[in-house]
């Protein structure tokens, strides 16, 4: 009965380990499966991506390098595995990374340090340089805790570095650039507060030289400073600038006389980013100086133009369009000089005047010769006359552009002109009809005028007189010398018939 009772214990017991047996057999089957799947990724994350990896004994100094890694260096793995650690270190790290390599390496090694990160360059099969990012921490360590073995990652960051390069090369340009250029800059960063009243402020971030050469701001005034400190009175009107800037979040600009310096400055603001705000100063002094002598010059000149008044000025562009007209010339219309601008002539001279000017216009292209002429037009019904003189305006690439018209009224020198002619005329018939000899020289003794009954009396004709000097051809020579002009004088004259 005992023997039964240990059999069916032993069959028990048996059963129970092969259980076990079974159980640790799947267990390891799983492990390798994992193990196999960890193998895999392992492989494809050192060989199937752009990192390389070494592995390095640190008592024998024995090291193996990835594919990846080989392919990087641009040399064979022949080569390279042919030779120990260290020669193959101080031969393909550039000269001037060597000791920072080795100050990393060492440390490493001596379980000084667990890992580092380094940028270096190495020197590839090829002679060329490539930067390389390596990873390297203690792999494995002996019973007594040091450092046995040492794994490293490296990637390529040749692109990488050439962008920082560029960048910091363009960061450079760009503070050489602001040091250099003659505007104003300045960089705010933009702290509101959390409080219910959201109060905002200033503070500075960078200041250029040229700050300080146009306006009465220093640079040490500004460092670790809000603007509510710095600004002064005389820009306190920056700090709503920029607060509308921020606020409304569109550049603005404006102009500002500073009196400490006595400059004027155009005045630009705009956000760069959300929290930060540039204000740019441009010295305009010297063009706001020529403006305000060009507005003098041109008030001066618009003074003199409007207050000519027997003067009619406007210019037209080619096709009659009025751009600019002078008093005198819109009250001859019964209009102001606003009525007038941007109105075609034809719309406001009468037909004869309007028809006049756009074939004169024509004429002016072609010959482009300065044309003056008398003219005469109704207008509002009375009588006008013009000594006009018109000519063409070019622009810069000597083109012409407008017409500008200069007309002289000379109405009433006409009347007193038709009153001399008339009285000329009357004058010229009692000469001629008078029955005494009638004469007039000039004072060169030239005769003028000769009547009808001085030819009789002279026994000559008219144009053998007329022109000639008086005294010497037809007075006696005995007479010549007594000659003297006295105004209402009466003389008593021998003078030589033609016979």
């Amino acid at each position: 009965m005992n023997d039964l009772n240990s059999n069916t214990a032993l069959n028990n017991e048996n059963t129970a380990l092969k259980k076990q047996i079974a159980q640790l057999e799947k267990q390891n089957q799983d492990l390798r499966e994992q193990l196999f799947l960890f193998s895999k990724r392992l492989n494809f994350f050192f060989h199937g991506t752009e990192r390389g990896y070494w592995e390095r004994n640190v008592h024998n100094k024995s090291m193996f390098l990835s594919k990846k890694l080989i392919a990087l260096l641009g040399s064979h793995e022949n080569i390279l595995t042919s030779k120990d650690y260290s020669s193959l270190w101080n031969e393909i790290i550039y000269p001037e990374d060597v000791p920072t390599v080795d100050k990393y390496l060492k440390k490493l090694c001596s379980s000084e340090i667990q890992s580092y990160s380094l940028d270096y360059r190495v020197i590839t099969r090829r002679k060329q340089l490539l930067w390389l990012h390596e990873k390297a921490y203690i792999f494995k360590k002996n019973e007594q805790g040091d450092a046995e073995t040492i794994l490293g990652i490296v990637s390529a960051i040749d692109d990488k570095k050439n962008l920082e390069t560029i960048l910091n090369e363009s960061e450079k340009k760009f503070i050489d650039l602001l040091e250099t250029m003659l505007d104003g800059f300045i960089l705010f960063e933009i702290i509101e507060s959390d409080d219910e009243d959201a109060q905002i402020d200033y503070f500075l971030i960078d200041i250029n030289k040229a700050v300080e050469n146009l306006t009465a701001l220093k640079r040490i005034n500004f460092v670790d400073n809000s603007f509510h400190t710095i600004h002064g009175g005389n820009y306190a009107f920056l700090e709503d600038l920029l607060k509308k800037t921020y606020c409304i979040k569109r550049p603005q600009k404006t102009e500002f006389y500073d009196k400490i310096v006595d400059r004027y400055f155009e005045i630009n603001t705009y956000l760069p980013e959300q929290e930060q705000v540039i204000i740019t100063f441009n010295d305009i002094t010297e063009r706001k100086i020529a403006e305000n002598k060009l507005r003098e010059s041109k008030n001066l000149l618009q003074d003199i133009i409007d207050n000519s008044k027997n003067i009619l000025l406007y210019i037209t562009d080619i096709q009659g369009k009025f751009l600019l007209v002078n008093n005198s010339y819109a009250k001859v219309y019964g209009n102001t000089k606003d009525e007038l601008l941007d109105k075609n002539i034809e719309e406001i001279a009468c037909p004869k005047c309007a028809k006049k000017h756009k074939e004169l216009i024509q004429t002016l292209i072609q010959t482009k010769q300065l044309i003056s002429n008398e003219e005469s037009y109704t207008i509002r019904g009375r009588e006008y006359n013009f000594l006009s003189t018109k000519f063409l305006l070019f622009d810069n690439k000597n083109i012409p552009f407008a017409v500008c018209s200069v007309d002289t009224e000379i109405s009433e020198l006409k009347k007193v002109e038709q009153q001399l002619y008339i009285e000329m005329q009357k004058m010229e018939m009692y000469a001629q009809t008078a029955p005494v000899m009638i004469l007039v020289l000039n004072l060169s003794n030239e005769v003028l005028l000769i009547n009808e009954k001085g030819c009789e009396i002279m026994e000559y004709e008219v144009h053998e007189v007329v022109g000639k000097e008086w005294f010497g051809k037809f007075v006696t020579q005995e007479d010549c010398g007594k000659h003297k002009y006295r105004p209402n004088a009466t003389y008593l004259r021998k003078a030589e018939r033609k016979n």
